[in-house]
């Protein structure tokens, strides 16, 4: 099984077997309900962010970033479908 990961839907919030850790990569409750440029995943910290997705990205770029990643913050306790 190694690598195998059961993903177990617990109504709003998910839960992994296999003691996988979640890695949290936005704690600030300040980004809920918006698009946040990351430099990348080793570099979480926010470049950039805004409602549209397309503005976060070039301010990143204007920023200096070259290839930034563009998350959405869902709101805490809604559900979101993608």
């Amino acid at each position: 099984m190694g690598a195998y990961k059961e993903l177990l839907l617990c109504h709003t919030s998910y839960a992994y077997k296999e003691n996988v850790m979640e890695q949290v990569l936005i704690k600030e409750k300040r980004f809920e309900g918006r698009y946040v440029a990351l430099e990348d995943l080793n570099h979480p910290a926010p470049i950039a962010d805004g409602k549209n997705p397309q503005e976060v990205y070039e301010s990143a770029i204007q920023k200096g970033y070259p290839t930034p990643l563009i998350v959405y913050v869902p709101v805490q306790g809604m559900s979101h479908i993608y």
